[in-house]
């Protein structure tokens, strides 16, 4: 699709298969009391339109709104456009750095980008948008996300978008490491956390680029341990009191600590993951099998019950 011939005081922009035009236009119906009028650069596509404030003010007689361009007479007129050519143009690169990036741009994007709105608090965004989550990711997912940002909060209580750069990303590193005792697949998740709504951000125009470019994170190896059939055996004589001290007494756990050892046992007899047994009910057992829906493969599952199962429940 062709482009339509640039008008005066207009520039083109092509957005993917829209025509974006900028132009700068002055309100007359918004007159001040000392006879000047604001200046808007006007963003149009299709007939949809996106005033934004140049905070400068004329009066009428001294801009031409068929040309966009400040007359003679007015004080420092030469300054002003070649001001307006400026601001003018910052616009087309944010649009055509949009265009480039891969992303539509709307109005929202443009004038966030250039009224340099990124210093919004980066941690309100986070929260604000897991909120537009709840529903379509898992539970588990929700509430690792939710720590994550709390723990970021307790960090520091706010943080612009536009410091989240390299140098901040080492510094919360430092911080998890040394005074957190966090080992790297710990905070591994930390750091997901703030690239993935980063990156939220970056589409919806708040931010750009990517800070995680040149900061890499590594996971550690973990050896796995397993729970062997005596391991199992001592933890239900701990849960019926017949488990001893090393002087013959006998070790007594309190009721909020066995029921937890029960809800332990039932996972390790029906490999239920913990997320899933957060959400368990009696509605979960059919037929002596533990029927349900998985949290994280969103895949449904049946689990025999056995006898030392059945006595847990």
């Amino acid at each position: 699709m062709g482009v339509t011939p640039a008008l005066p005081g207009i520039r083109n922009t092509t957005s993917g298969k829209n025509l974006i035009t900028i132009r700068l236009y002055q309100r007359t119906d918004k007159l001040r009391a000392d006879g000047t009028a604001p200046i808007y650069y006007v963003l149009a596509k299709g007939r949809d339109r996106k005033y934004i404030a140049t905070k400068r003010y004329l009066k009428p007689k001294h801009f031409d709104n068929a040309t966009g361009l400040v007359l003679r007479g007015a004080d420092n007129s030469i300054k002003l456009n070649a001001y307006f050519k400026r601001q003018m143009t910052a616009i087309d690169d944010i649009i055509i750095n949009l265009i480039n990036d891969h992303v539509e741009p709307t109005f929202a994007m443009i004038e966030s980008r250039y009224l340099n709105n990124n210093d919004d608090d980066f941690i309100a965004f986070a929260e604000s948008e897991l909120k537009n989550m709840r529903g379509l990711i898992s539970a588990r997912t929700y509430e690792g996300y939710e720590d994550r940002i709390n723990a970021l909060k307790r960090y520091k209580s706010s943080i612009p978008i536009n410091s989240i750069n390299y140098d901040f990303l080492s510094t919360y590193k430092y911080d998890l490491v040394t005074v957190k005792k966090r080992r790297a697949n710990g905070y591994y998740q930390d750091f997901a956390m703030i690239k993935k709504f980063y990156r939220i951000a970056v589409i919806k125009g708040m931010a750009k680029g990517n800070p995680f470019a040149n900061f890499k994170l590594k996971k550690e190896d973990t050896l796995r341990e397993w729970l062997t059939k005596e391991d199992l055996l001592l933890l239900h004589k701990l849960l019926a009191d017949q488990v001893t001290n090393d002087q013959g007494e006998l070790i007594k756990v309190t009721d909020a600590v066995k029921n937890t050892l029960r809800h332990f046992l039932f996972c390790c007899y029906t490999g239920i993951r913990l997320g899933d047994k957060k959400a368990f009910s009696a509605e979960n057992i059919e037929d002596g099998r533990v029927k349900l829906r998985t949290n994280k493969t969103g895949k449904h599952i049946y689990v025999p019950l056995n006898e030392q199962a059945k006595g847990l429940l």
